[in-house]
């Protein structure tokens, strides 16, 4: 009778200890997809506030400025069609803005970052 029950007692123990293991891998399945969403917001967030900074300082003439602080790492590259095009990338995300003034900036660009407006040319660095 007593190693009826402590065989009932070890079952109980596998079947909790398995759940609990399937509970973690998908907690640590979720984490990561929030990091990665976490990751894109983050750079949403800086693209919008530095082509906000580049369009304002260009709009408010030579020799305005402004500083902002990116909280996601990125490179910039411009283009010139009918338009000015700026597209910020960072590893395998890219994003693609327009722009009202010709941009040139330094290849990476992380933490704080200054918009300045050199007579007609918006300098980031």
């Amino acid at each position: 009778m007593r190693g009826q029950i402590s065989l009932e007692y070890l079952m109980i123990s596998v079947v909790s200890l398995s759940l609990i293991f399937i509970s973690l891998l998908s907690l640590m399945a979720i984490k990561d997809s929030s990091m990665k969403a976490l990751e894109i917001l983050k750079f949403k967030s800086s693209i919008v506030s530095l082509s906000s900074s580049i369009n304002e300082v260009c709009a408010l003439g030579n020799g305005n400025s402004q500083s902002l602080d990116l909280t996601s790492s990125l490179s910039m590259e411009t283009t010139k069609t009918d338009h000015w095009l700026v597209r910020f990338s960072n590893g395998n995300l890219s994003l693609v803005r327009p722009a009202i003034c010709q941009v040139e900036a330094e290849r990476n660009l992380e933490g704080l970052v200054y918009v300045k407006n050199e007579n007609g040319i918006i300098r980031v660095r």
